[in-house]
């Protein structure tokens, strides 16, 4: 939902009330900028002035927002936020001699996201350190793809949903080795716990 993104990273431009969805996020990430916040590290690798606050966004699409489709969205707007496709975690800790072909992208593509899935700790952290270094502008925890092969027999996506706790920590540790904002996607509800009140838990 990135609307719940949108909270964490704008901070000062948006009002914090209890039903407003502030994911975890390190203190001293961000800079201030004439046009909002501009994360960290996204200083040193693009040209002052480049990016706008996060309010418009390319959503992550499996098969869809691909290298390719990407290039083609940031010919279309310049101040776009974009996502990668959904990355599992074990993906990269299993490839991390072929990374390139997950993390790897055009440096116009700033500012851009990238979202990892997966519900091992130790994987999202060892995942989380090895693609700090391809320079991505947010790393984003999957918690809302609803597919039976993500949520159902992998046991993460909206399944996650059901598991605040586990997300807060898994936020914890996606936070603790990167230095960049870290955000979730999720929905405003899953199966019948759709009430505001399991949604505002997830806080």
């Amino acid at each position: 939902m990135r609307s719940a993104a949108r909270h964490a990273l704008l901070p000062s431009l948006l009002p914090a009330n209890p039903g407003t969805l502030i994911l975890r996020r390190q203190p001293g990430n961000f800079l201030p900028h004439a046009h909002g916040l501009l994360p960290g590290r996204a200083a040193s690798s693009l040209p002052a002035g480049e990016y706008l606050p996060p309010l418009f966004s390319v959503a992550p699409m499996m098969d869809w927002t691909d290298n390719h489709y990407r290039t083609l969205a940031r010919l279309i707007s310049r101040h776009a936020w974009l996502y990668t496709e959904m990355v599992v975690a074990e993906t990269i800790v299993h490839q991390k001699d072929n990374l390139d072909k997950f993390l790897a992208f055009p440096a116009e593509q700033h500012p851009i996201v990238l979202q990892i899935g997966g519900s091992n700790l130790d994987n999202l952290s060892k995942a989380t350190e090895l693609a700090s270094g391809y320079s991505y502008d947010e790393i984003n925890l999957n918690c809302g793809c609803p597919s039976g092969k993500v949520a159902g027999h992998g046991c993460f996506g909206a399944r996650l949903m059901y598991d605040p706790e586990f997300v807060g920590d898994a936020m914890s540790a996606i936070a603790a080795n990167c230095d960049v904002p870290v955000s979730v996607k999720c929905r405003i509800g899953v199966d019948d716990h759709d009430s505001y009140q399991e949604l505002f838990s997830l806080t």
